[in-house]
């Protein structure tokens, strides 16, 4: 069983909510719902059949492990969406504020539906919606993760 998770060659270092067992991830005919809780308290959405590899490693004794960005700065609570960057250190640049009256279980599902059927969802980004629109396309993306949190993302550290 292991605590922390990363996925592909994206920067960040997942601390899971619930230590995985490797047979979970080789067994997954669907999208994973795994809850973590570092850097951020929330939920990696994981299409096991996409990402081309994941790594899970066993909690440091009483060191503190790599997290890639880490958040700062206080304000409303923030939902947040996370999208995988290849080759980057996981900085905060890969996280996108989302409409204050977004609803992250509802959100969840689409994503999991998408990435299930092979299909496109669209998530409007910015806290009044309008920020833009990220197109997720759900037959080729390895993992997204969403937050809502009271701290908004801050630089590296």
């Amino acid at each position: 069983m292991y605590d922390h998770m990363r996925i592909d060659d994206d920067g960040t270092t997942w601390v899971l909510g619930q230590p995985l067992d490797p047979a979970e991830l080789v067994k997954a005919k669907e999208p994973l719902v795994l809850p973590v809780t570092r850097p951020l308290s929330g939920t990696v959405l994981l299409s096991v059949s996409v990402a081309a590899s994941v790594t899970l490693l066993p909690a440091q004794d009483g060191a503190v492990s790599p997290m890639g960005w880490i958040p700062g700065g206080l304000g409303a609570p923030l939902p947040l969406l996370y999208l995988p960057s290849p080759g980057t250190d996981g900085s905060a640049a890969n996280v996108s504020e989302l409409p204050m009256t977004t609803d992250l279980a509802a959100l969840t599902t689409q994503i999991q539906a998408a990435m299930t059927a092979g299909t496109r969802v669209d998530v409007p980004l910015g806290a009044s919606g309008d920020g833009g629109v990220a197109v997720l396309n759900g037959a080729t993306l390895p993992f997204v993760a969403l937050f809502r949190q009271q701290q908004a993302p801050g630089p590296l550290h």
